[in-house]
């Protein structure tokens, strides 16, 4: 097992990467069956451990690696799924109507982001923020008063 006893030098980011970066993209590998996308989630994976929690909280290097990887995957997985169905959707446009590569770039970069933002939103501010896209406010009014306040 490879925690960290309370004997070991203080972890820090750059020996959590020398230790264990090798290992992570190996598993990251196995599991996403591309070495391309095994280098990425690897990457970002260390990338949100330099933005996250303190180091020296951290008992199963491993396990709180892979944990945050998984996160990393489901974003990644969101993300392609996200621009599969955006692909999909331009294929039904006629090519003469069809935005220009860059602006279909653009829009899914902005449609990426949008679902990011929501991501972090509770369920029912996201479904007030679909009303209002919708253009149906009266969607989320709460019935029981005339105003829709509580």
């Amino acid at each position: 097992m490879s925690s960290i006893s309370a004997t070991a030098a203080p972890l820090t980011l750059a020996s959590l990467y020398h230790a264990h970066h090798g290992w992570l993209k190996n598993w990251l590998t196995g599991r996403l069956q591309s070495s391309f996308d095994a280098d990425d989630v690897a990457q970002d994976t260390f990338m949100r451990v330099m933005g996250g929690e303190p180091l020296t909280t951290i008992r199963d290097p491993k396990s709180f690696l892979c944990t945050i990887a998984k996160r990393v995957m489901i974003d990644l997985f969101r993300r392609n799924a996200l621009e599969r169905a955006w692909l999909e959707m331009m294929a039904q446009i006629p090519e003469a109507l069809a935005p220009s590569a860059e602006l279909q770039q653009i829009q899914l970069e902005t449609l990426q982001q949008i679902d990011a933002m929501l991501d972090g939103l509770s369920q029912k501010a996201r479904e007030a923020f679909f009303a209002l896209a919708a253009g149906r406010p009266d969607l989320r009014r709460d019935r029981r008063t005339p105003d829709g306040l509580r």
